[in-house]
């Protein structure tokens, strides 16, 4: 687990609450789920904050303006059943805070417990507006296309601003960075785990994301870009590099 893991181990909580199941197919409200995330950004072992100037690994002097991760699908195995709201998504941001996923009864849970984050196949080539009323993905912001090699949903997405290192001197950063994940490169995430379910307080797991894993792999100076275009084929191998960076910075406890 690591450095990532033993910062986070005292973020978990975990609790509960009642009313029906949502299964494969089943239906259940933003309003009565009572299973969260809580969503933590950090950089190097501590909570992130928007404002601060961070620096990497290769001495990128940068800020972090916005993180978002579309996720889906998160999903309760008991004993062998599977537990999910198909139509249930939220978007995660920098912003600590905890994000409502799933309805479940009260009672005892043993098998695991796991997300994914960007959508199926499926649910990506689905209009935009053509979900139900309410729907997360009805927001034009997550919406990339419908044509091309650029189209679907953003599945993750990280914009920053950094400062030239040929002007040792700028007072602002003059340089920008955006990389997001989309296409058929999402993540999935699964965590052994067995717990109860009670009548009053919600269940609580959190998903940790470790800020400088993710952007370790690139030189923010060079690559300002990450679109995760299947057209062209330079871009979609340095959205692979991100992939597996967030593959590894993300963490359920």
């Amino acid at each position: 687990m690591g450095r990532i893991g033993m910062a986070a181990m005292a973020l978990w909580a975990v609790a509960t609450a009642c009313e029906k199941d949502i299964a494969v197919g089943g239906e259940g409200t933003f309003d009565n789920r009572n299973v969260f995330v809580r969503g933590v950004t950090q950089w190097e072992n501590r909570a992130f904050r928007k404002d601060s100037l961070l620096v990497d690994a290769s001495g990128h002097r940068f800020y972090v303006d916005e993180v978002r991760l579309l996720l889906s699908k998160f999903f309760v195995n008991n004993q062998g059943d599977t537990i999910y709201d198909p139509e249930s998504f939220a978007l995660i941001t920098e912003v600590s805070d905890d994000y409502p996923v799933l309805k479940l009864n009260p009672g005892s849970y043993s098998g695991s417990v796991g997300f994914r984050i960007g959508l199926d196949s499926v649910t990506n080539s689905r209009p935009l507006g053509a979900s139900a009323p309410g729907s997360l993905l009805n927001e034009p912001s997550l919406y990339r296309g419908a044509t091309g090699g650029y189209k679907g949903y953003r599945f993750l997405e990280v914009k920053g601003r950094v400062f030239n290192p040929r002007i040792p001197d700028e007072v602002e950063p003059s340089r920008t960075f955006h990389y997001e994940l989309g296409d058929t490169l999402d993540l999935n995430f699964k965590l052994s785990k067995s717990f109860s379910s009670g009548e009053s307080t919600p269940i609580v797991f959190a998903m940790i994301l470790d800020l400088d894993s993710l952007l370790a792999p690139f030189d923010l100076d060079t690559v300002s870009e990450i679109r995760a275009d299947r057209s062209d084929v330079d871009d979609y191998n340095r959205a692979l590099q991100l992939r597996q960076a967030a593959q590894n910075a993300i963490i359920l406890l």
